[in-house]
């Protein structure tokens, strides 16, 4: 029974957390949304709207916050996420326009 409940509970809580996808990139190619009160962050957004670039909002966790949960990952040092969690912070992802 108790087997039961905690299946049921790691399904629930897997359905929360959404899927996730790991991020190769360099962490310096996102911005940080929390970080756009700083003036260079700010100048690093407008640089890259003026070039053209558009953005996909996600929300990043480390490899270390996925562990703290119990997920055990080993492909990345970082992952995003489609939906908010406690663990997450919103970040916007540059694509470049192809146009």
């Amino acid at each position: 029974m108790k087997n039961k409940k905690f299946e049921t509970y790691l399904n629930k809580y897997s359905e929360e957390i959404g899927e996730y996808v790991s991020f190769s990139e360099s962490i310096d190619s996102i911005i940080v949304v929390k970080h756009l009160v700083e003036r260079d962050t700010t100048n690093k957004l407008l640089k890259l709207i003026n070039e053209g670039t558009t953005f996909r909002t996600k929300h990043l966790a480390t490899k270390q916050d996925l562990q703290e949960i119990g997920l055990v990952e080993s492909s990345s040092d970082y992952f995003l996420f489609d939906k908010p969690t406690s663990f997450t912070i919103p970040v916007l992802i540059p694509e470049k326009n192809k146009l």
